[in-house]
């Protein structure tokens, strides 16, 4: 009997209409997860707001406009958001921690009270000299890249106090773009030059060490990093997906996935499915197999989505059942369910 192959559907629309449009965004929309790591929610970025949709208990849908940052008398474009991810962290209440060109913020859960606020030195009136960018956590740390090319780490406390530890990088470097972590701790970083950086912890957490960096060879931005197993998946400026092994100190698989600029990726963990989506208004699903030594990866699904430029996606659950998605200068997160074909 042929195995059947995987589909997406279009599903019935969850959410009437978000209250603002998306912003031209990379990773422009986060899930939001309680501590069973079950999705409650999304978070959607307008200019310097968040909208914040979350479901009930009785399936009903609220929606909630959050401004993250405080305004001053600065230019309200040091407020505009650059990221946002819900951090689930070890022994502490998962958090929100938002970036933008004025520093980053940790919210609560719910996004109801600020715990702490981190703010970047300008060397412009402009703002266009420094930035936070790209985020993501272990055990009870978060990271947070910034445009001068470190990565800062933070301890979050059971008071829901948030204390600086280290700071990774050296001067100089490329501006961070996207970082994420493997369950063992390691932490890829990727910059606005392509290039891979892999830091590995020796004592818990109390030192990092970088281990390996892999060279961009002009394949622009790295907009979107995720770790599955043993490997570390990435998304470029050119349309490319790259697959890495660290262990190996190697690039494994190039994948030509768009024809443009890879606005995100994402990794359903317990399949291996990925999610790339790119401003050439497709999005495609693939699945990885195999090892650390030998992956492979093969396309799953392949979809247009007329007149639209894709800015955020995510898988909605461990295995990929369905993916989400949202588009620039549009207010509709789109839902697409699984589907087995004969």
């Amino acid at each position: 009997m042929a195995a059947r192959s995987l589909s997406y559907s279009l599903l019935p629309k969850r959410i009437e209409g978000l209250k603002r449009s998306a912003s031209l965004l990379p990773n422009n929309i986060a899930i939001q997860r309680d501590t069973n790591r079950e999705p409650v929610g999304y978070a959607v970025a307008h200019r310097s707001e968040l909208v914040i949709v979350r479901w009930g208990q009785d399936g009903s849908c609220k929606q909630s406009i959050v401004e993250p940052f405080v305004r001053s008398d600065e230019i309200d474009s040091l407020t505009f958001i650059t990221g946002m991810k819900w951090c689930l962290l070890e022994g502490v209440d998962p958090v929100l921690v938002v970036t933008s060109f004025a520093g980053f913020v940790v919210l609560n859960f719910d996004a109801t009270s600020r715990l702490f606020q981190y703010r970047l030195t300008h060397k412009d009136t402009l703002g266009v000299s420094s930035c936070a960018r790209g985020i993501s956590c272990y055990s009870n740390n978060i990271f947070v890249g910034t445009s001068e090319g470190y990565i800062l780490v933070f301890t979050v406390t059971l008071n829901e106090g948030v204390e600086f530890r280290q700071q990774l990088g050296e001067e100089g470097e490329p501006p961070v773009s996207c970082i994420g972590t493997c369950d063992d701790g390691r932490v890829a970083t990727g910059n606005e030059n392509g290039d891979i950086v892999i830091w590995k912890d020796t004592c818990r957490l109390k030192t990092q060490e970088r281990i390996a960096t892999f060279n961009g060879e002009s394949r622009g931005c790295c907009t979107s990093i995720s770790w599955w197993r043993d490997l570390v998946a990435a998304g470029f400026a050119n349309g490319q997906v790259s697959i890495y092994s660290p262990d190996r100190g190697q690039r494994l698989i190039d994948v030509n996935a768009h024809s443009k600029w890879i606005n995100g990726i994402d990794i359903a963990p317990k399949t291996g499915l990925i999610l790339s989506y790119s401003e050439d208004s497709t999005f495609s699903v693939w699945k990885l197999s195999g090892n650390s030594k030998q992956p492979k990866i093969s396309l799953v699904y392949n979809c247009l989505v007329e007149n639209t430029l894709l800015t955020g996606g995510v898988f909605y659950d461990g295995v990929g059942s369905i993916l989400s998605l949202v588009a620039y200068d549009s207010n509709v997160i789109t839902e697409y369910g699984q589907t087995l074909s004969p």
